[in-house]
């Protein structure tokens, strides 16, 4: 699809399927891209400066190799350590609950979204229940260092004042790979739940890691895994009003085609996803 096939978020062709829902997820696609590109740079910054010292300064060469292992550690933000008060605003149950029965949908489903940045190659559809992502630094041009992609399946319901659980029977297939040669290449995948109020507030945004890799250094990995998301996701809900609910991927890769300061470096990164939604199943609780 072309860039200008999509805009703000939503594929647009003669059959649009996006739902508001779907601007919603570009837009945490998009945001969630920029914060791991700027982690991105800030390693290949640190990766640069230790490069420097090796070229410079040989009785340092030692020093220079141990800064420039890759060191997950380093993702991780530093935080104090987490107090009751900390906690997000949670509803409890306070009183006994009755189940209603099960609604089970299944295909064709009611929204369908996908969105890329430059490389990605994000498809869904939500007649035959498939979401499918591919991203691949190979063929890029010299100037890209970044690309993300996700898509998306949803539907509508209207729920009564009360709880729902909603869970999906989403099995899937990924692979990734990451190759360094001194500059370092990022992988991620993920997997998550977004529940809307039509015209309204966003209810639920929930993101589960498949997978989070990065290479430095002369370091290679790859992986391949089947799996089935099938997490059930609880909320209260407050309206009668209409919600989409929406059961999304998303993947992004890091790389450099050149070292920068070096001609000698760079490094590669890809990654591809297919996954089918096999049904959903709502249930509601009355309280």
């Amino acid at each position: 699809m072309s860039d200008d096939e999509t805009q703000n978020g939503t594929p647009q062709s003669g059959k649009l399927y996006g739902g508001e829902g779907s601007h919603v997820l570009g837009e945490l696609g998009a945001a969630s891209s920029a914060e791991r590109r700027a982690r991105h740079a800030a390693e290949r910054r640190r990766h640069h400066s230790a490069l420097h010292q090796l070229v410079e300064a040989n009785d340092s060469i030692l020093t220079t190799l141990e800064r420039i292992r890759f060191e997950p550690s380093e993702y991780v933000d530093a935080t104090h350590p987490v107090l009751p008060a900390d906690a997000p605003s949670t509803e409890f149950l306070d009183r006994p609950a009755r189940s209603l029965g099960l609604n089970v949908r299944g295909r064709p489903y009611d929204f369908e979204w996908s969105d890329r940045k430059d490389w990605g190659g994000a498809i869904a559809d939500r007649v035959e229940g498939t979401a499918e992502l591919s991203v691949s630094s190979g063929g890029t041009p010299g100037d890209t260092d970044h690309t993300w992609n996700g898509a998306g399946l949803g539907i509508r319901f209207t729920p009564i004042v009360g709880m729902l659980r909603v869970a999906p029977y989403l099995p899937y297939h990924f692979k990734w790979h990451n190759d360094s040669t001194l500059e370092v290449a990022r992988n991620r995948g993920e997997v998550g739940v977004l529940v809307r109020e039509i015209g309204g507030r966003t209810i639920i945004d929930r993101r589960d890691p498949l997978w989070n890799d990065g290479t430095s250094w002369y370091q290679e990995h790859n992986d391949e895994q089947d799996g089935v998301f099938n997490d059930s996701t609880f909320f209260f809900t407050e309206s009668t009003r209409e919600l989409e609910i929406w059961f999304w991927f998303n993947s992004s890769i890091d790389y450099n085609h050149t070292g920068g300061a070096f001609d000698f470096g760079s490094s590669q990164a890809s990654n591809s996803l297919g996954a089918r939604l096999g049904f959903v199943v709502i249930e509601q609780f009355a309280l």
